[in-house]
């Protein structure tokens, strides 16, 4: 799905979003700034006998290089959410027309063989993701993604580097388990989407066809085959959310060892090397606030991905071959500019219909047919249309 994301990334533009991402980092970065200004604050009034640290003067020394941390991470993150609005909207808006210009410059074999459901299916159910539910779940994981790495150093520096050894081992774990549940997420996340695609192929099938339905008093089996495809598509949902829940498990184990060990290495460091309480409070804090960080973050990371299979299914909608056409040329009639793309002025098609000697005969020899996703519509049929005649095939629906 990595390479998914970056075709979202670069339809909004690439380097729209890398600044965008750049001032979100940076905030965080002020804010860690801040946190550790703060503690210092702490450390130097129980520490330090000059009392102009205790003065009014001296405590506005602190407060206010607490505040240009503060104020100038907000602003940076102000510039955050609102870069990623913008990347956000041309994103949406790129998808949007160029799924639209790709539908509308297919081959009409393309409408031949794919459900008009289908098609539906991504104009209202994919874009919406992409539009509404993935554009939040992508914006909170960016944040989260954020503090997890700015929580990560400060736990760093408060325990003199000590947990950076014992966390590296831990999140390569964790980021271990977070491969495997990828692989099977998206992989029930393509299952998910074709279920939800044949609910509603079947639906305006049925829709089409109700009064032939209704005639023959056959509606009891369409209703059975709809709750059977909406058995699959719940069951693939079942499925994510429960290797959600294991993925969610272990990150809650790795925070907790985490905390742990800070307590163990504050217990083994002793003397002039002992962890400040300051410090060790600031690291403790962050630690517990970690677990619920990461807990957060897998869960969004793997809803994301999930969303991720709506994009891939447009990209390859908007990837397929198109019939381009020419007006440039032969007195600016429209030319095909592929084979099987024809398109025939009145006066060409009344030449071959008035023909007699041209044979205009369509011979179907062994002929079988069928949806995308459906069963056999046509098996075995050998028939030939004779110029003129006009021959219909009905199937189930009328």
């Amino acid at each position: 799905m990595r390479n998914t994301f970056s075709s979202y990334l670069s339809r909004g533009g690439l380097a729209l979003g890398l600044v965008s991402l750049s001032f979100l980092f940076a905030s965080q970065g002020l804010f860690l700034w801040g946190a550790l200004w703060l503690t210092y604050w702490g450390e130097q009034s129980d520490e330090s006998g000059d009392d102009l640290i205790h003065t009014i003067s001296g405590q506005a020394y602190y407060l206010l290089r607490y505040s240009y941390f503060q104020i100038s991470g907000c602003i940076a993150m102000l510039l955050y959410r609102l870069l990623f609005i913008i990347h956000r909207r041309c994103a949406s808006y790129n998808y949007h027309y160029s799924m639209l210009m790709s539908v509308l410059c297919q081959k009409l074999s393309y409408f031949d063989i794919t459900p008009i459901g289908k098609i539906l299916t991504k104009f209202s159910q994919d874009l919406f993701v992409i539009d509404d539910d993935m554009t939040v779940n992508v914006l909170v994981s960016g944040d989260l993604i954020a503090i997890i790495i700015a929580s990560i150093v400060i736990i760093a520096i408060s325990t003199y580097g000590y947990m950076l050894i014992i966390m590296m081992p831990l999140f390569g774990y964790l980021y271990y388990m977070y491969i495997q549940n990828s692989v099977f997420s998206n992989a029930v996340s393509s299952l998910e989407a074709d279920a939800r695609s044949m609910i509603h192929i079947h639906f305006v099938q049925t829709m089409a066809g109700l009064q032939s339905i209704r005639c023959y008093d056959v509606g009891n089996e369409f209703v059975t085959i709809m709750e059977s495809y909406g058995d699959r598509y719940t069951n693939a949902g079942i499925n994510i959310n429960a290797s959600i829940q294991w993925l969610l498990i272990r990150s809650c184990w790795v925070g907790s060892l985490i905390t742990v060990a800070i307590g163990v290495i504050d217990m083994l460091l002793t003397g002039d090397h002992a962890i400040s309480g300051g410090y060790l409070a600031m690291a403790l804090s962050y630690a517990i606030q970690l677990n619920g960080y990461m807990r957060g973050t897998f869960r969004l990371i793997a809803i994301v991905e999930s969303q991720l299979s709506s994009v891939h299914l447009i990209d390859e909608l908007i990837a397929l071959p198109k019939l381009h056409v020419d007006e440039s040329d032969n007195g600016g009639r429209r030319k095909p500019a592929e084979r099987g793309g024809s398109m025939l002025t009145t006066q060409e098609q009344a030449f071959l219909y008035n023909n007699d000697e041209v044979n205009c005969n369509i011979e179907f020899d062994n002929v079988t047919m069928k949806y995308q996703y459906g069963p056999i519509a046509l098996r075995s049929l050998s028939f030939v249309i004779q110029k003129g005649e006009r021959i219909g095939v009905v199937g189930r629906t009328g």
